[in-house]
């Protein structure tokens, strides 16, 4: 069993030391100290045996022979403890500082015993957002306890989010109390996806991209990028852009259909599964909005959404899935559109894996029987036609949110798809945010220059208050009302 003190904090060993970490700070219970029994009575462990367990005296870690043993004296409340040891007794502060040395036991001197797997279930909620009346909440170590978890106003009752995550344990909502009363929590944990093979161009343009998502997407949730790079070469890159909370998968990929193809195999995997939204998203992409309107839509969605290509339809052309779609066709009430898998928004990696699944055994088939090279346009073409015969694709809400490329792209609608500028890519992308850039910059200088301008004179020879619209001057929109870019046909994926 592991402790948590008054103040929703752990004890945690790093290096042979002993510390007091919040939820936030851990990312696996390995970190965590336990309580393990002896003849004799209980030590902290390091690693849940009797092998490497704290020694009080010297404050460390793996002396070779220690007594300093604890007995756990119980609370009133079941569950929660007091651990007693020949110096006094165990005591967190609001500072996370560790003392043995207290006489008496009241609330620093407190604990609740936690599971392995319920510790588990609180790490994993504490990388989360819980969306209550659309505002999203983080979690506070500050105000946290060892009964409740603040989320900005909202104060979780530990007991009631355990309980109902062991009867619905896939479920991403749950009701919190107020008093009686219940309200239907969100759980949003959102993750953004790249797959990188390579260095060269595709390394400037993820440079470029993952620059804009911070930058402009005012993005701060977690980034997943599959790669055959150095892990840290990435993640620098990702540092360099603001993206800290970063996660490598190691991936080799050998030819064409490696490349596209892990796209479907990892959706198929259970390495989404705690994650609502995701979003994968080619190198080549700009993001040029806040991702906030996009990740709130999100929640409300039971489609994956990918954006539609201009004219494009799956029984057409063969970059969306005529291909399969004239060996094996389907009954269609809606001729499908077909769209662009460059950019793709999954509700929810758990409940849409089944769909890739799909999709991924599918693609294993076909091109067991008729070859590596057999589909046109790889994996992209068999999304298309695999979403819109079971029905799971919605072209809303990307294709509004998303734009391909063209020289007089300017008015950002969320995200701009470079994979129409070739070998050119790399550079219209950065081109494209030093607008963007000019673009702020003259937004804000407007703003401060209207800050400064005195107010009109009020005419004394009425009462009646201004209307701004007699004002000389207008706030401007935050964009330049230029012509939308349509989406042009054609895609290499």
């Amino acid at each position: 069993m592991f402790l948590m003190s008054n103040f929703g904090t752990f004890l945690c060993s790093e290096n042979g030391k002993l510390f007091s970490r919040s939820l936030l700070e851990m990312t696996s219970t390995i970190e965590a100290v336990s309580l393990v029994k002896t003849l004799e009575g209980f030590y902290l462990s390091a690693d849940g045996t009797t092998d490497n367990v704290f020694d009080i005296e010297k404050k460390i870690f793996g002396r070779a022979v220690t007594t300093d043993y604890c007995h756990i004296e119980n609370e009133k409340t079941p569950g929660f403890i007091h651990l007693r040891t020949p110096h006094g007794y165990l005591s967190v502060n609001n500072n996370n500082d560790i003392s043995f040395s207290k006489p008496h036991p009241y609330g620093w001197e407190t604990f609740r015993l936690i599971s392995k797997e319920d510790l588990e279930i609180l790490i994993d909620l504490s990388k989360c957002s819980l969306v209550f009346e659309g505002k999203w909440n983080k979690l506070s170590p500050e105000g946290s306890s060892n009964e409740t978890l603040k989320f900005g106003s909202i104060n979780v009752s530990i007991d009631d989010y355990l309980t109902q995550f062991h009867q619905f344990p896939d479920e991403m909502e749950f009701f919190h109390y107020d008093d009686w009363s219940p309200s239907l929590i969100q759980i949003a944990r959102p993750a953004i996806v790249y797959i990188i093979y390579g260095g060269g161009d595709i390394i400037r343009q993820f440079k470029y991209s993952i620059q804009s998502l911070c930058e402009f997407g005012k993005y701060r949730d977690e980034v997943i990028v599959v790669t055959d790079n150095d892990a840290n070469y990435i993640k620098n890159i990702c540092a360099s852009a603001g993206a800290i909370n970063v996660t490598i998968i190691p991936s080799i990929g050998h030819d064409r259909m490696d490349y596209v193809g892990v796209r479907v195999r990892i959706f198929a995997s259970t390495l989404f599964n705690k994650y609502r939204p995701v979003i994968y998203t080619d190198a080549d992409i700009i993001f040029d909005q806040d991702c906030k309107e996009l990740l709130d839509t999100s929640l409300k969605m039971n489609h994956i959404s990918a954006a539609v290509e201009d004219g494009h339809y799956l029984d057409k052309d063969t970059s969306n899935g005529k291909t399969l779609f004239d060996e094996k066709p389907f009954n269609f009430s809606e001729r499908p559109e077909g769209f662009n898998a460059g950019l793709m928004l999954i509700p929810s990696g758990r409940n849409f894996r089944k769909y890739f699944q799909a999709a991924y055994t599918a693609l294993t088939r076909y091109v067991r029987k008729n070859g590596r090279n057999s589909i046109p346009y790889y994996d992209q073409s068999l999304l298309n036609y695999i979403f819109h015969k079971i029905h799971i694709f919605s072209k809303s809400p990307i294709t509004e949110h998303n734009q391909f490329w063209l020289e007089d792209m300017s008015e950002p609608h969320g995200a701009a798809h470079f994979w129409i500028a070739a070998f050119q890519r790399a550079d219209k992308m950065r081109g494209y945010i030093d607008l963007l850039r000019k673009e702020k910059e003259r937004d804000t200088s407007h703003d401060l220059t209207l800050e400064s301008t005195p107010p009109l004179p009020r005419p004394e020879s009425t009462k009646r208050s201004v209307n701004s619209s007699t004002l000389p001057f207008h706030t401007p929109s935050s964009s330049v009302p230029l012509t939308q870019a349509q989406p042009t046909g054609g895609t290499d994926g």
